[in-house]
């Protein structure tokens, strides 16, 4: 069965603003103390008045990303996707972002065997038990989810 669309997807604000700084010295005690420090944050709100699943990706759209100026030599746009949460928010921060321009936050409504699916995805064959299934006489799992967006500028102040 395929789960509804997410309700009443939101974002605020629609601009995150990040600051430049640069790691030219300081050790790890002062980007770490940066990163701390930055509190700024979007929050992603939907309405759950049922308890469902969700989960969330973070994407930039950019052709060509522009990285935010950090003097770190590991940023590259990545996909972040969270964990199954039974809640109605997510926050977005600074660290959650490595480049500047447009981005994507899709929030997913999954049914109830993909959360038992993630919940169950450290299984190793040192385990003597079934592997989840709910399929009659096989083994594997079917899931839906549904989906809707919201999206956010990143910028260098």
């Amino acid at each position: 069965m395929v789960p509804p669309l997410p309700v009443g997807v939101s974002i605020y604000p629609e601009e995150l603003v990040v600051r430049s700084f640069s790691f030219d010295g300081g050790g790890w005690g002062f980007r770490r103390q940066f990163f701390e420090d930055d509190t700024t944050a979007l929050k992603v709100t939907w309405l759950n008045e049922d308890g469902s699943t969700f989960y969330v990706t973070l994407d930039n759209l950019e052709p060509d990303p522009r990285s935010i100026t950090t003097g770190l030599p590991f940023a590259r746009p990545g996909r972040i996707i969270s964990v199954p949460i039974m809640g109605d928010e997510y926050r977005i921060t600074r660290i959650n972002v490595t480049h500047l321009g447009l981005h994507r936050v899709k929030l997913y409504r999954v049914n109830q065997e993909y959360a038992d699916l993630y919940r169950s995805r450290n299984q190793d064959s040192r385990d003597l038990n079934e592997p989840l299934t709910n399929i009659a006489n096989g083994l594997g799992v079917f899931t839906a989810f549904n989906s809707d967006s919201v999206f956010f500028r990143v910028v260098q102040e």
